[in-house]
């Protein structure tokens, strides 16, 4: 800027000169009072400087567009089919970011995909997870043995196939002594048998 300013400033100048004064040195008369009403150099300057700096200034300066959104995708409808099947229909649907795990929830299609997350339908983008959830093939119903003694509550368990059985005796303010007070988790519930049922037993010395 300041570079374009000298250049206009000097071929001002230049001009000035050639028009204000004779091949001897002096100003026409009809030219005096050119000479005598020159602008000074010095605000001569500033007026080209100030112009090119307004030129400068009225430049609009382009923005960088804003990155595109990633495209999203509907998400297919897996329920009701075994792993290998659904983790195989969601690639081809271009997605590739698969958790699932197996729980327990009273399913009668064992190994299956019981829910998916997010539901079918919904548009996501091709990186998000697809969360499946699948019916456990080693659940049963927890069977109901509170006030029962130890023994006979442990071979109730048993006999259901839960194996996995810890206890406790225990103040509980139940008036029979030595039986099964609580149990968790409680009767009905649909759980693995690979996890712990906990006895919670009246003491007889309370």
């Amino acid at each position: 800027m300041a570079g374009v300013a000298a250049v206009m400033l000097m071929g001002l100048g230049s001009w000035l000169l050639a028009t204000g004064l004779s091949r001897d040195g002096r100003a026409p008369a009809g030219q005096r009072s050119v000479r005598q009403r020159s602008v000074p150099s010095a605000a001569v300057a500033a007026s080209v400087t100030a112009s090119v700096t307004a030129a400068a200034g009225s430049i609009a300066v382009a923005e960088p567009p804003s990155p595109a959104d990633p495209p999203t995708m509907p998400v297919p409808d897996v329920r009701n089919m075994l792993l290998a099947d659904a983790s195989t229909t969601l690639r081809k649907a271009g997605f590739t970011n698969i958790p699932y795990r197996y729980d327990c929830y009273r399913s009668p299609n064992i190994n299956n995909v019981v829910s998916q997350e997010p539901s079918p339908g919904s548009r996501i983008t091709m990186t998000s997870p697809v969360s499946l959830t699948l019916q456990a093939a080693d659940c049963a119903a927890v069977p109901m043995v509170v006030g029962m003694m130890l023994r006979d509550a442990t071979n109730t368990l048993r006999q259901t196939g839960f194996t996995y059985i810890s206890y406790s005796y225990e103040c509980l303010k139940s008036i029979n002594a030595a039986t099964v007070v609580i149990q968790s988790p409680p009767e009905d519930t649909s759980y693995s048998m690979k996890q712990f049922v906990t006895l919670r037993l009246q003491k007889t010395n309370c």
